[in-house]
């Protein structure tokens, strides 16, 4: 997987188009698309949880990652880092590793929420990891070359 340090207005012009939109016909419905979507979602949140706590509802204490409780008609997933636990290149194995099994073409928007770290981004596809963080350092435990 190549990754690519890149500009924010890059990151943002990637969330802004539709990933791999649904081509919705008489044999693919909405209704379809859905159960698709949330799925996927499920089984990424399965392989995530293998090295982190997604939160409990009643409990939003205790997580180290939250997940897009919504969707457009993308195949995109967005996934918040809620602790440092997955700053590191296991997480991005298991990123890359469920892209490439992934019956349809999915990518994965990753932030964090940590107040006392500078912020970054990450867009993840099959094939390529794109970055951006005013520290770059950050970067590296993602794999990036800095």
């Amino acid at each position: 997987m190549k990754h690519k340090i890149v500009e924010k207005f890059k990151i943002n012009e990637l969330l802004e188009r539709s990933f791999n939109p649904p081509r919705y016909s008489e044999n693919f419905t909405e209704e379809d698309f859905s159960e698709e979507y949330w799925q996927v979602h499920e089984s990424l949140r399965q392989s995530l949880s293998e090295i982190g706590k997604m939160p409990v509802p009643g409990n939003y204490d205790e997580r180290d990652f939250t997940m897009n409780d919504d969707y457009v008609d993308s195949r995109g997933i967005s996934i918040e880092l809620n602790t440092r636990k997955l700053w590191n290149l296991r997480f991005i194995s298991i990123v890359e590793s469920f892209l490439v099994n992934s019956v349809e073409e999915y990518s994965i928007y990753v932030d964090h929420d940590l107040l006392d770290e500078p912020s970054f981004s990450l867009f993840i596809t099959r094939t390529e990891v794109f970055g951006f963080s005013e520290d770059k350092r950050i970067l590296g435990k993602f794999g990036f070359r800095i």
